[in-house]
Order: structure tokens, then sequence, then C-alpha cells
């Protein structure tokens, strides 16, 4: 301790007293900026007991052992599986804007809250994260609370519960805004910078929407271009509120469509992107991934045909009525490359396969259709090729 304040806070930093809640409890703290490298990890974080207990087992120690920082950073890289901790994510992210929120310490230095941020600093700092000297300098001296030496244990045991277990209260932008502006965004800068390379414009882009990388950037330009589509096409049949929230309620089926057929001939089609426009339009998909199987539809007639009697279903009956449409162009598409026996064999299986429910919902006009495509059938096949001189006819 030097001069009224813990070793790890700079001795020309504010050390000014703030009144904070944590769970309903008034707790003043002193705010304040300190070296983050002075700060052990809390590796009592019940977020790491899974990585620290795998750590025990593999190197044969005991319960008590506990790594250092450079080996919990490491711990916290290799093993993180679900992003649970993102700490490059997050080490990036505190590179270009620095830290946002203090961590909050114990006067002897004890962590708190901001075991993500320490690490993150770590990584940044590190020769894997590669910081230009000005960001060294800003991320040397990050932002912190301090608790007074008269802190109580129910002080800390406040801070703790609130600031892992309140709920963020936070609205982050729904993608639809999100996506519009980088859109615009992009063409701004476009014409803003008329000499530079497509690319160098999405890393423009990219320093004020650091989230996403210079590949993301682009998936969401081209996925607002479709929307820009699909306002042409349907701008007539809403109003612009609507045809927004329609927007905003549908992304992710745009999102889908482009990042699963940008690169695929079939997206230069106009009748595949009216295929997917009604499909949209109509709440023909059960659910977004299911996008990716349209390709498989718009290439049999009777698939779409099935599709489209999606419209006005809800639930498992959408979810049900779609996978009729996709077993209907599979079944197409595999009986195309079969022999005649074969592909009347499949047609007779998947006949025999229908349940008493579905024959009796065989419509008077189904039936009929039915009769005379067998009894053409089996004319044809009681004739001998001897007997007629263009096959497939019989009057």
């Amino acid at each position: 301790m030097s001069d009224g304040r813990p070793e790890f806070v700079f001795s020309d930093a504010d050390f000014r007293i703030e009144n904070r809640y944590f769970n309903g409890i008034s707790i003043a703290l002193h705010r304040t900026e300190g070296d983050v490298s002075q700060i052990k990890g809390w590796v009592e974080n019940p977020r790491v007991d899974m990585i620290l207990n795998r750590w025990r087992n593999e190197n044969h120690m005991s319960v008590n052992a506990v790594p250092d920082d450079e080996e919990m950073l490491q711990l916290m890289l290799d093993y993180d599986e679900g992003k649970n901790f993102s700490i490059k994510e997050l080490g990036e992210d505190v590179q270009l804007n620095g830290v946002r929120e203090p961590i909050c310490v114990t006067w002897e230095g004890e962590l708190i809250d901001g075991n993500r941020r320490k690490y993150a600093v770590m990584w940044a700092l590190s020769k894997r994260g590669g910081a230009t000297p000005d960001q060294q300098h800003r991320l040397r001296r990050i932002p912190m609370f301090v608790l007074p030496k008269e802190a109580t244990v129910d002080d800390k045991e406040a801070i703790l519960i609130h600031e892992n277990y309140a709920p963020s209260l936070k609205n982050e932008w729904p993608p639809y805004v999100t996506n519009g502006r980088i859109y615009r965004r992009y063409h701004e800068l476009s014409n803003q910078f008329p000499s530079e390379q497509e690319l160098d414009i999405r890393r423009r882009v990219l320093r004020e929407f650091p989230r996403f990388d210079v590949t993301g950037i682009r998936n969401r330009i081209n996925t607002w271009e479709l929307i820009e589509e699909f306002r042409t096409d349907y701008g007539d049949e809403y109003n612009e509120d609507d045809l927004s929230a329609k927007i905003n309620k549908d992304f992710n089926y745009f999102l889908q469509a482009n990042d699963t057929f940008r690169t695929k001939n079939v997206f230069s089609e106009p009748e595949f992107k009216e295929l997917l426009f009604d499909g949209i339009q109509r709440d023909l998909f059960p659910s977004f991934t299911s996008v990716r199987r349209l390709e498989e539809i718009y290439r049999s007639p009777e698939a779409k045909e099935v599709f489209f009697k999606g419209e006005g279903l809800k639930g498992t009956s959408l979810r049900s009525n779609f996978d009729r449409a996709t077993a209907t162009a599979r079944l197409e598409d595999v009986t195309k490359n079969l022999n005649l026996e074969k592909r009347l064999e499949t047609i007779i299986e998947s006949i025999n396969k229908l349940t008493s429910v579905e024959l009796a919902e065989i419509t008077p006009s189904l039936r009929s259709r039915l009769e005379s495509t067998l009894g053409r059938i089996i004319a044809q096949a009681s004739v001998s090729p001897d007997d007629s001189t263009e096959a497939n006819i019989v009057e």
C-alpha cells in the first residue's frame, strides 16, 4: 500500500468514492485506474470449474492446485467449447475500444468481477493479440472499482451475486436494424472513397461494426441486397411499416438463403428467387434452416405444388407439409436414375406405405386419375412391342 491506496492503483489516478447499488445494497467504492497485471485471475470462479478440473486430472495434480495467470489464459483459449469465454473476441474488442466496464477488486487486489476482461486484456497485450503501442499503453491502465478496507463479507457477496446472476436488461438492435445500417454505411463509404477496392471499404465498415469480420460484413451486405429485391417485388402488397416489420421478423430467412445459395448458379435464376420470396411472403418455411432445402423443391414441379399447400398451416402441420415437399422432390430425383423396373417398384412401395387415414383422404378426382393411369399402364404392358409402332401410346 502507498499514499492511502493499494499498490496496484496508479499514483496519478483519480481515487474517488462512488456509491453504487448491488443486489439492492448501497456500497461505497473507489473508482480509479490500476495495473491489471497485478490482479490475480479468479480461478475459484464457477465458470472455470470444468476446465480447471480437467487441467488437474490431465496433470495429476491435487484438488487444491491452481494454474498461474498465463496457464489459465491458455486453458480458457484451449477449452473454449461453445464460446463460454470468447477471450479472443473480447480481447479484440478491448484493443479497439478499451475496457469500458470497470473490473471490481477488493482492497487486497482480489478479483470479484471482471475475470474475462482481465484475461482479455492479457490476451490483447500478448504476442497473440498483437496490440499496437498505443493500444498497449491504454490497456496497461484499466478502469476498476476497489472496495474500501472496511468492506464487509456481505458487501463482497452482494457484488458477486449481482454481477454474476442479475439479468442484463440491455436490448441489442435487431439484426434487421444492424444489417440495414451496415449496408447503408458500406455505400456511404464507397461513395466517399471511390478509388478504394471493395475489400478495403468492407474493412472500413468493420472498424465501426467490430463484432463481425470482413466476410461477415460482405454477407450482411449481400443479404441486404436480397432484401432490397424482395422490397421491389412485394412493396406494393404492404405499407412501409408492415413491410419493415415483415423483413425484421423474417430476416434470418434472407440471411440463410444468402449463406446457402450465394455461390450457386441457381441464385441467378429469377424463378428460384421468385420461389424463395413466395415462400417467405406466404410463411411456407417451418424454420430458418429449412431454406437450405429449397433447391430440391425448385427442381420438381410436383414438389412445388406440395410446398404451396403449406400456406396457412402452422407448427407441426407446416413442418409435415414441407417434409412431404422435399420427399416428393427426392423421390422424383431418385426415380429419374433408375431403370423401369426399379422406378415402378419405388412407386409401388411408396403407395403401399400409405396409411388407411391417408387413403381415406383420396378425393374422387384423384382416384379417377389413379385408375386412369393404372389402366393405361396395364393396357400398354399387355401389348406386345411388335403390336405397337409407337411406344407408350394406347388408344
